[in-house]
């Protein structure tokens, strides 16, 4: 435990430090030369000493270098240059220091590391390297205004400010993680990848929100976990394709024009649109994975031309048209709970089921709308709601609702458009028919109008 009260400065090489005190007395502070480095290790609590830092260290391992054990700093780091901090493998940096001066820092986290200081570091830039993990924390703002940018593993967001003012935005390179709790981002995002070990190049781990826009840089995954409902307010853009993965539920709010495939991975999660997708008519593949959602939950027109595929469903949830256009080959419901889905052939609501499936189309609220005459087939059954259904056919076109039309007291339908509209199943559904002025037939040659 030394007592000096004077300076220390590192101008060459590297001082090993294993007590707190080992600098001297706080009220003096250490200084760091480029090209020299301060290791700490061991069990240092309460590490208070001030330190000015520049540069990456001896061998570029960080000016400020965590070899083992675990560190508790609080003293105020200034930055005298662009400066490296390293955590090694198995080490751990909780550090509680307000970090100052106009310069890019790079922080080298291979093992565990937290910052719940203010970063207040100006234009400087904030770049996270090395495999492990570092969470940005504390209860005052970061005020940096540079880039953030995330090289490697995983980049924790503690608070709402982590990634600076959001002047200078953030990136997510390939095989790195953006990690966000229950918080609001401003900061414009470019991410690529599928992230440390397939946890997303964005993971929300709560209810976060993303209130700028994210670019897609390269094929990229955004997970959202258990039953987290994780929003991205700005437009996702980019000629890449974007997986959604995770159980819980992402909401994509703007007017997305990127133009790749979009794939909604095995694991009963749900992508709800409630803006657009390819600023209204997108034409990329669409991927259900299984138990896995699309709804469609915008007021907006919405055009599907790609084809949608898998075990998966697709909902309509708010007013506005659905037009699915491709041969689509989707095996899981169609629900329409609010709004229209408009189709122009049976293939457009996805496989033909193996066998009758009562609630293949499922209509609670909302309408189905056909553009050509077609033929629903035997085995799509169809469900009505009690907030009930509308038919509608297009002027001098016929839609044969060749399946079983079921439902509960309260599930009423109603025919409309001046097309003809044949129920040829013996139906079940139990509440009432009704023909608007404007239809023109109701045919019931095989079948029945309901009980």
């Amino acid at each position: 435990t030394n007592t000096y009260s004077g300076t220390t400065s590192i101008t060459a090489g590297v001082v090993a430090v294993s007590n707190k005190d080992g600098l001297g007395a706080t009220s003096a502070a250490t200084t760091l030369t480029s090209g020299a480095a301060l290791e700490l290790s061991g069990t240092l609590t309460a590490f208070a000493e001030p330190l000015t830092l520049s540069g990456t260290g001896v061998g570029s391992n960080g000016a400020l270098r965590v070899t083992s054990g675990t560190t508790t700093m609080s003293g105020a780091v200034t930055l005298g240059d662009a400066t490296e901090i390293q955590i090694e493998t198995g080490a751990t940096l909780t550090s509680s220091s307000s970090i100052s001066g106009a310069y890019n820092v790079t922080v080298e986290s291979i093992g565990t590391s937290t910052l719940s200081g203010v970063i207040g570091t100006s234009t400087g830039t904030l770049t996270k390297t090395g495999t492990g993990q570092l969470t940005i924390s504390g209860g005052s703002a970061n005020t940096y205004t540079g880039a953030t940018s995330i090289s490697e593993g995983t980049l924790v967001v503690g608070k709402a400010s982590a990634l600076g003012t959001s002047a200078g935005g953030a990136t997510v390179s390939a095989g790195a993680t953006l990690q966000v709790g229950t918080y609001t981002v401003g900061d414009a995002l470019t991410i690529s990848g599928t992230g440390v070990s397939n946890a997303g190049a964005v993971n929300f781990s709560g209810d976060g929100t993303f209130s700028s826009t994210v670019a897609l840089a390269g094929h990229s995954t955004i997970q959202v976990g258990g039953s987290s409902s994780a929003t991205i307010q700005g437009a996702v853009s980019g000629a890449f394709n974007f997986t959604k993965s995770g159980s819980g539920m992402l909401t994509l709010s703007a007017t997305n024009t990127y133009s790749g495939d979009t794939t909604i991975a095995n694991s009963g999660g749900t992508l709800t649109v409630s803006g657009v997708l390819g600023s209204g008519s997108y034409s990329g593949a669409i991927s259900l994975g299984s138990s896995s959602t699309l709804s469609i939950a915008s007021a907006s027109n919405q055009t599907l031309s790609g084809i949608i595929s898998g075990t998966g469903q697709v909902s309509k949830s708010a007013a506005g048209t659905l037009t699915l256009s491709a041969t689509n080959t989707y095996e899981g419901a169609t629900t329409i709970l609010n709004g229209t889905i408009s189709i122009s052939s049976d293939r457009n609501l996805g496989a033909v089921p193996a066998s009758f499936t009562a609630a293949a189309i499922s209509i609670n609220g909302g309408t189905l709308s056909v553009s050509e005459s077609l033929t629903l087939d035997t085995a799509r059954g169809i469900t009505l709601g009690t907030s009930d259904a509308t038919l509608t056919v297009a002027s001098g076109k016929t839609l044969t609702a060749a399946s079983v039309i079921a439902g509960l007291s309260g599930a009423d339908l109603t025919k409309s458009g001046t097309g003809t509209l044949v129920m040829s199943a013996t139906n079940t559904y139990v509440g009432t028919t009704t023909v608007r002025k404007e239809s023109s037939t109701l045919g019931t040659p095989r079948g029945s109008a309901g009980r």
